[in-house]
């Protein structure tokens, strides 16, 4: 049953790739956003393929705003927010607040396409997510979680 369903997304991801005139492959875009995951779980391919793809796009970059976020302006009930939020200079964090504002920028035209309906601004925004993410999100994110984990580890072999 997931081969098939599987094989109904491809499909379909095929035609919309054509429609919208985007570059990015499947490939591309499931290895950074999980689609067939999302597409297994719910159990269907929805008709509007390209807007789930979009939304699931917003969805994954805000979840990494929403960890920065927490390392800016930690949860003063948790020990750990509150942590990982020293691990970080001043400067680490205008870097942190620089990245929320490339994503936040990116992430709302979403809205913006889901309004107008405009296709040619949807395979913009759909090859634009593999390059912001390959260019800004990812190598910050592996720094910063890297940094987190050292920093862990510092203090478990202090102790």
């Amino acid at each position: 049953m997931k081969e098939e369903l599987i094989k109904e997304f491809e499909e379909k991801f095929a035609v919309i790739k054509k429609d919208l005139g985007f570059q990015a492959t499947l490939k591309e875009l499931d290895s950074v956003f999980f689609l067939k995951d999302i597409i297994s779980r719910d159990g269907y391919v929805p008709f509007s393929l390209s807007r789930m793809i979009c939304h699931r796009i917003g969805d994954t970059f805000m979840s990494w705003i929403g960890y920065i976020q927490s390392l800016l302006v930690p949860n003063q009930s948790s020990i750990m927010n509150c942590t990982e939020s020293q691990m970080f200079d001043e400067k680490e964090k205008d870097n942190m607040m620089h990245l929320i504002d490339l994503v936040c920028a990116f992430v709302s035209q979403n809205a913006i396409i889901g309004l107008t309906k405009n296709k040619k601004e949807e395979a913009k925004f759909i090859d634009g997510s593999i390059l912001l993410w390959n260019e800004k999100v990812k190598p910050s994110m592996t720094e910063i979680t890297k940094k987190i984990n050292q920093q862990w580890a510092k203090r478990v072999n202090e102790h």
